[in-house]
């Protein structure tokens, strides 16, 4: 399964109530990858079609450098695992409890960066509905980084989308 394609690093990651996302290798190029292991079932429900939906929507990015890469996908019965473009830099939200105070020409590349995003997304009449610094990913260190909008950890009950992507004909 997913084994045989990449080692899994349990030392680091995100803890979510639906998804772990974990640093994982490619055993055959060495490169670094984000694996988000979803479950398929929340609250007794199957929401493998919201996974499903979230692959589709990280598909539909594909060619932008704005938005997170999709690399591959894996399942088994419980669970959807999706590899992603790891971003080494993380999260704006943990560069800001750091007190990592970066200099203004960083901060309006940053804003810069993540418009490019939304307006990417925005073409494809994408809405996210989660913007916030912990959804925003920085590709390197602080310095001369790329900031994308990423997916949740969670989905939205409601709907057949995730809460950040929705079509806005919806």
């Amino acid at each position: 399964m997913i084994g045989a394609f990449v080692r899994v690093f349990t030392d680091a990651g995100s803890i979510g109530l639906f998804a772990n996302v974990l640093r994982c290798r490619s055993r055959e190029t060495g490169q670094q990858f984000a694996a988000k292991f979803s479950s398929r079932a929340r609250y007794g429900e199957d929401c493998s079609a919201e996974i499903y939906h979230e692959i589709a929507l990280l598909s539909l990015c594909a060619p932008s450098p704005r938005i997170i890469a999709l690399h591959d996908v894996f399942e088994t019965p419980s669970e959807i695992i999706i590899v992603m473009e790891f971003a080494p830099g993380g999260d704006l939200q943990t560069i800001i409890d750091d007190n990592l105070v970066p200099f203004e020409s960083d901060v309006l590349k940053f804003v810069r960066q993540l418009v490019e995003g939304l307006v990417y997304l925005h073409e494809r009449k994408i809405a996210h509905l989660d913007i916030k610094q912990s959804r925003m990913l920085a590709s390197n260190k602080l310095a001369s980084s790329r900031v994308e909008p990423c997916e949740p950890l969670h989905s939205h009950p409601r709907t057949q989308t995730t809460p950040c992507f929705l079509s806005i004909d919806q």
